[in-house]
């Protein structure tokens, strides 16, 4: 509690060089979610913005096996996912493998399947969401090797990737930071095949005791976690006519995401419409 204080009241001072804090994924039981909305530096210098309701934050608790872990689903969902990693082995004719990323001269190579398959991504040509394989980029992943923190992988076909997760690990939490998949390979759910994978060998090799699977609520989050607690994206903001104009607008564009996407998902469209804007990506 001193410590959210101190940091609060420091960025409520005059004369600073930033117009906000973002606090990522703040969970709503937490002391540091109750200093917000009692401090007095939140009074005084800054306003608590939170633009969408808090949602689920989900973890993997990890057992001591891979078995283990596997008990947790059905029968039904066991066999889906075993023939979706059967699947895509058959279907792309050359062995698979996963390989772990954790040392610094695995960075480059890592880097560049990462760019090249982040640029083929949905998100990638529509949301200029791309990762970069630039001396920055090298240089901070190479770092993260050097203490040990990085873990990440790539799902190869030969030389030919067809997915990646970055990751990191340390005290022993596994942060599955940002998949991604070449979308040529869509409909074969490269990106479950590698998760699977992936938590086979996190089980195997160094078991962290926990996974986070990051801020904001998803379907294989759900069907791979083990357990949530509810987090909100929260934004500190200076009290500015600027920042005060910049919150209206980003607000007036939340209600009406928010609106939209709720329409989406009562009419049970959202698989369809996910799949329009990709192809629209594609072609």
């Amino acid at each position: 509690p001193a410590a959210h204080e101190a940091i609060l009241s420091a960025g409520a001072e005059e004369g600073l060089s930033y117009d906000m804090i973002y606090l990522d994924a703040v969970p709503t039981n937490s002391r540091l979610w109750q200093t917000l909305r009692e401090s007095p530096a939140m009074r005084n210098g800054l306003s608590l913005y939170i633009p969408k309701v808090p949602e689920p934050h989900w973890f993997l608790r990890l057992p001591a096996t891979f078995e283990a872990y596997l008990s947790k689903f059905s029968g039904k969902t066991r066999q889906t996912l075993q023939y979706k990693v059967r699947r895509l082995e058959k279907r792309a004719a050359a062995p698979l493998r996963l390989e772990r990323v954790t040392a610094p001269e695995q960075v480059p190579g890592f880097l560049a399947h990462v760019a090249e398959v982040s640029s083929l991504s949905w998100q990638g040509r529509r949301l200029q969401k791309q990762v970069s394989a630039s001396e920055a980029a090298r240089a901070y992943f190479s770092g993260l090797a050097e203490r040990g923190w990085l873990r990440s992988y790539l799902l190869l076909r030969d030389s030919q990737c067809l997915a990646f997760v970055i990751g990191f690990q340390a005290d022993g939490v596994y942060v599955y930071e940002e998949p991604g998949y070449d979308p040529a390979w869509a409909a074969l759910s490269p990106g479950a095949v590698t998760l699977y994978r992936l938590l086979e060998d996190l089980h195997t090799h160094d078991r962290p005791q926990w996974l986070d699977f990051g801020s904001g609520d998803a379907e294989y989050k759900q069907l791979f976690g083990t357990e949530s607690v509810e987090s909100a994206t929260v934004y500190l903001l200076r009290r500015t006519p600027y920042v005060g104009l910049a919150r209206t607008v980003h607000h007036s564009l939340t209600v009406v995401e928010g609106a939209m996407r709720r329409a989406v998902n009562a009419s049970g469209a959202r698989r369809a419409v996910v799949r329009f804007l990709r192809s629209r990506t594609d072609s």
